[in-house]
């Protein structure tokens, strides 16, 4: 019973502001972007504006749903899973045409700057994939309490879990800037 009053207090039930979506703010609070997320947004392929949505209907008034976080986080590693096969494919091949003997006739052009480039960042989102997984096994966030502490942490009063959106988002945009340097 200590559940069911205790998410009766958190909705508002009984009250004329009640929660009857899970994702609106009973406060009125608006997500609003900040300088840094419109700069960044389009380097990284709009993909924190996704990830952001996403991460506001999880976490609404300082309240977490953990249905919806493990989901998310479900979600996350087989996209996390998946960039870093594309960006192993990737890295290997940059790795075979730097090999040949004719692409390294003693300068730098245009093609193998291109292609160090590709390296470069095809091994940063195999990096950043490989430690999110390492968090994600050794944080244990799995109860309700632990995933309020976790976003409460890295919420803001005024832009929300925009920063934790752009930190998702790095691993996926850097494979896509490693495949358009091909």
């Amino acid at each position: 019973m200590h559940i069911f009053t205790h998410n009766y207090f958190v909705h508002y039930y009984g009250e004329d502001c009640v929660r009857l979506k899970f994702e609106r703010s009973v406060h009125g609070w608006a997500y609003k972007p900040s300088p840094l997320m419109v700069i960044l947004a389009p380097l990284l392929f709009f993909d924190p504006v996704a990830q952001v949505q996403e991460l506001h209907k999880i976490f609404v008034d300082e309240v977490a749903y953990t249905s919806r976080w493990n989901e998310f986080c479900s979600k996350f590693k087989g996209q996390l899973q998946g960039s870093n096969l594309l960006a192993t494919v990737l890295l290997n091949a940059n790795v075979g045409f730097l090999a040949i003997n004719t692409v390294d006739k003693g300068g730098r052009d245009a093609i193998q700057l291109a292609s160090y480039m590709s390296l470069v960042t095809s091994l940063g989102s195999i990096v950043l994939g490989l430690s999110f997984v390492s968090y994600d096994r050794t944080s244990g966030q799995n109860t309700a309490t632990e995933v309020v502490e976790f976003l409460g942490r890295l919420h803001d009063r005024k832009h929300g879990l925009e920063k934790l959106a752009i930190i998702y988002s790095l691993p996926r945009a850097l494979l896509m800037w490693g495949l358009l340097e091909i």
